[in-house]
């Protein structure tokens, strides 16, 4: 028989449920946490001498990290649509990301391990660990104003900035690496997806040379390889700059889109389809750990 007596009460400011004794503080803090689960911070350090970088391909360690993916966000298709080794875009990457952190929790080695960010795909380049030239690779998100292109996802992470006390200039453009963002399951976003900011947030940065016209160019050397992107731009560089600031947008510098090291090594932050993927994607890891995994 089910015994539906109340087991609560109530001795001056202290509260007894099942035996159990709790400040009304420590109630009220349980519940607004049990409402309103505040996200880890993502423990993999912005940037770190890795010493070895790899694609997430079809092996043992790729199938991990891509089935964990797939059946934590079973249904969405932004993400299981993509296969292992072969496509790429900031939802999957983002995931990549959460799928390391919790491997990492009985796995330690893995919390050396994250996906790269566009200063890392620099070095990868001038140091010819991988062959990045005939792929595209997601590294980041770039942000300008709380307009299109995806205006509904611009919006929400300016309230996320704001409530984190973080201002954001207008007009300007911040790079954020996927590697340290999440993701939450929201039916009201497109792609039932949106990104959310770790506690915290503070690996983001300014790069106003993102509004600049479009389609300039610029030399491997001219790059800032503590940001990985150009600290100037030419018009006979061998490498080219793709930005919102272009003559086809009915708004200019706009909105939020993908950050990506593109085919023939362009670099692009002018993409809005945060759901796409093609077969040329590829997810670039980096690994404080010499030794193979």
């Amino acid at each position: 028989m089910t015994n539906n007596q109340d087991t609560t009460e109530q001795k001056g400011n202290i509260i007894i449920i099942e035996g159990e004794r709790y400040t009304e503080e420590e109630l009220s803090q349980f519940y607004k946490e049990l409402l309103n689960p505040t996200p880890a911070t993502p423990p993999t350090p912005d940037n770190f001498d890795f010493k070895k970088a790899f694609f997430l391909e079809d092996n043992e360690f790729g199938r991990a990290i891509h089935n964990a993916i797939q059946t934590k966000y079973s249904g969405i298709e932004a993400i299981t649509k993509i296969p292992l080794g072969k496509g790429s875009n900031p939802f999957y990457v983002v995931a990549v990301n959460e799928a390391l952190r919790e491997l990492s929790r009985t796995q330690p080695k893995y919390s050396k391990i994250r996906t790269a960010t566009q200063a890392d795909l620099e070095k990868v380049l001038k140091d010819d660990l991988l062959e990045l030239k005939e792929h595209y690779e997601d590294s980041g998100l770039v942000l300008r104003t709380r307009e299109e292109p995806n205006k509904y996802f611009a919006e929400d992470l300016f309230n996320q900035f704001k409530t984190q006390g973080n201002s954001l200039k207008k007009n300007s453009a911040y790079v954020l690496w996927l590697h340290n963002l999440l993701l939450r399951k929201d039916t009201n976003f497109p792609h039932k997806l949106s990104f959310v900011l770790p506690n915290a947030f503070s690996d983001y940065f300014e790069a106003p040379i993102l509004n600049e016209t479009s389609q300039q160019t610029f030399d491997s050397s001219d790059i800032d390889f503590s940001k990985g992107i150009p600290k100037k731009l030419s018009a006979s560089g061998t490498r080219k700059l793709y930005t919102r600031n272009w003559k086809d947008y009915s708004i200019k510098n706009s909105g939020l889109v993908g950050f990506c090291l593109d085919w023939g090594l362009l670099l692009d932050s002018n993409y809005e389809c945060l759901g796409g993927s093609g077969d040329d994607g590829r997810v670039v890891l980096v690994s404080a750990e010499g030794d193979a995994l």
